[in-house]
């Protein structure tokens, strides 16, 4: 039934959690395929060594290219009939896939299905002991969900013709909308099935560089794919990706900085022309964040001074309150 795919780099002291995570499931019938991307500390040592001794997992090494990289190897591995990818430091509940065949078998017509999950920083219990529900999700709802790749289990064959971009940070928003786009019959299973780990020196804690370069990557998609992604659908994205850079623009000390990063984000933005896109559906607050940075720079330098102050409010609180942003 599935195939779970876990790309692996340097990840020995939270790998062993997120493997026996995986290995005691209530449903058994899956395959995991462990991708050591030329790991530097003892990872590649952990995987194999718990390979060795649980025969539905299989490990395999290669030269280090990137998670991009990695997912593909992986994914010419598969051979179960629906993608997981599991990032090695994250955790998942022991009914995750128990709960993934239940909705498929209610429907078997799925191609995807958006997972629930939490974020932790430690090992919190904070997987849904309730049982889960799953919905049906409209084009809207579905363009305001975040792009990681491992909160989307789909069909195999919804990736055929398809690879993660090589050499590009983000690559999620390269993949994830092209899925959405592809399949027919969604769902959201709600639950609270996936731990999401915050890490210091994760590759995706939040940083303003990278997030800008997810720009680039999202161009890409717009060149490869330049029917399909001048669909509102895409715009959609497109605006709820954005809010997340404005506010960590807002968030650089150096003004300086700021200038910098909010000239490459005014002009890259504009090319994705979504102006007739922020309309009464998108939430109130994406609208007023986003239409100023639509105006120009010399507008958007403005509702960045405005807007810091709260932000820098905001993030106190969260600091105070021990909460996870």
């Amino acid at each position: 039934m599935f195939s779970i795919i876990v790309p692996i780099y340097n990840v020995q002291d939270f790998l062993l959690e997120c493997l026996n995570s995986i290995k005691y499931q209530t449903y058994s019938d899956y395959e995991v395929i462990l991708v050591n991307d030329g790991s530097l500390d003892l990872s590649g040592v952990i995987a194999k060594n718990f390979s060795e001794n649980n025969d539905k997992f299989k490990y395999y090494e290669k030269i280090n290219g990137g998670l991009s990289d990695a997912r593909n190897f992986g994914l010419g591995l598969a051979s179960r009939d629906y993608i997981i990818f599991i990032d090695s430091d994250d955790i998942i509940s022991n009914n995750y896939l128990e709960s993934l065949n239940s909705v498929i078998t209610n429907n078997p017509n799925l191609d995807l299905i958006i997972i629930d999950y939490f974020r932790f920083t430690e090992r919190k219990n904070e997987f849904n002991k309730n049982g889960y529900s799953s919905m049906c999700l409209t084009r809207f709802e579905l363009a305001t969900i975040p792009n990681f790749s491992w909160l989307r289990v789909a069909k195999r064959s919804l990736y055929d013709g398809l690879k993660f971009p090589y050499g590009y940070l983000y690559e999620d928003v390269y993949i994830s909308p092209l899925l959405c786009g592809r399949a027919k019959n969604i769902v959201f299973l709600n639950g609270k099935l996936y731990g999401y780990r915050i890490r210091v020196n994760s590759i995706t804690k939040t940083n303003i560089e990278n997030q800008l370069s997810s720009l680039n990557t999202i161009r890409k998609l717009s060149r490869d794919y330049p029917k399909i992604t001048s669909e509102k659908f895409f715009k959609i994205m497109y605006i709820y990706m954005s809010w997340s850079i404005i506010i960590n623009i807002c968030r650089q000390r150096n003004y300086e900085v700021i200038k910098c990063n909010l000239l490459i984000f005014v002009k890259q933005i504009k090319e994705f022309n979504i102006e007739d896109t922020v309309d009464k559906k998108i939430k109130i607050k994406n609208r007023l964040l986003i239409k100023p940075f639509l105006g120009g720079y010399k507008i958007a330098i403005i509702a960045v001074y405005l807007l810091k102050p709260l932000v820098l409010i905001y993030d106190k609180f969260i600091t105070k309150n021990n909460l996870i942003r």
